[in-house]
């Protein structure tokens, strides 16, 4: 038998990560609650506003600032404005409920320092959505 040159690997590795994605939509799609509708929002604009694609948000992709930028964003808004727990959003990340935690913990810290680039995002989307004057998150140039 032979073996599998690089570039299969690469194409069998490919094919298995969007059989993968393909499952867990069809298993979020037949999901019924509410929620996930205003998780697709969510991550939608995020990735919209950082020119980030969607699909990217649910891989584990290390290494790559502008993505888990962009989903720690959407997990930290899918907490305050969806008012869901941390584990049914890890659940549509597909994630631990302890990352969904930890990027709470992290966007806080960043809206903290005045990071401009999470709070400009936050901005954003709140408006997009419409919920900029009923939501709890505090953004520090707001009075």
């Amino acid at each position: 038998m032979e073996s599998a040159t690089f570039e299969e690997w690469v194409m069998a590795f490919e094919s298995e990560m969007r059989r993968r994605f393909n499952e867990s939509v069809r298993i979020k799609i037949e999901y019924t609650d509410s929620s996930i509708a205003h998780f697709n929002t969510i991550c939608s604009i995020v990735c919209d506003i950082n020119d980030v694609d969607m699909r990217e948000l649910f891989f584990h992709t290390k290494g790559k600032i502008n993505i888990s930028d962009s989903r720690q964003i959407a997990m930290f808004l899918c907490f305050h404005i969806v008012e869901q727990n941390a584990s049914k959003i890890s659940r549509y990340f597909n994630r631990n409920h302890s990352t969904v935690l930890y990027a709470i913990k992290t966007v806080k810290g960043r809206l903290k320092v005045k990071d401009a680039v999470v709070t400009n995002c936050i901005k954003e989307t709140m408006r997009r959505i419409g919920v900029i004057n009923n939501c709890k998150v505090k953004l520090h140039d707001e009075n």
